[in-house]
């Protein structure tokens, strides 16, 4: 089991995304080297275009709709 699975199971922490993140990690960051070659360093191209841009906005409300949800309810409930 190791110090970092005791750790998660004494936190109640799901392995599950670490594991994803330690498979998926090196592939991705192959894959944005390969890109960044592509387009000559230049980082706008994964910015700019419009699919990547709606990936990056998907990503941004997913990161932040919980803390977001949390904070409105808190002030309904004061209200």
């Amino acid at each position: 089991m190791g110090i970092v699975g005791w750790a998660f199971r004494k936190l109640a922490i799901d392995p599950a995304p670490l594991i994803v993140a330690l498979v998926l990690g090196p592939f991705m960051e192959n894959t944005l080297r390969q890109t960044l070659f592509m387009a000559h360093g230049d980082w706008r191209l994964l910015v700019f275009r419009p699919l990547s841009l709606a990936l990056l906005l998907v990503g941004v409300l997913v990161l932040a709709a919980p803390p977001l949800v949390a904070a409105l309810r808190r002030t309904r409930r004061a209200a």
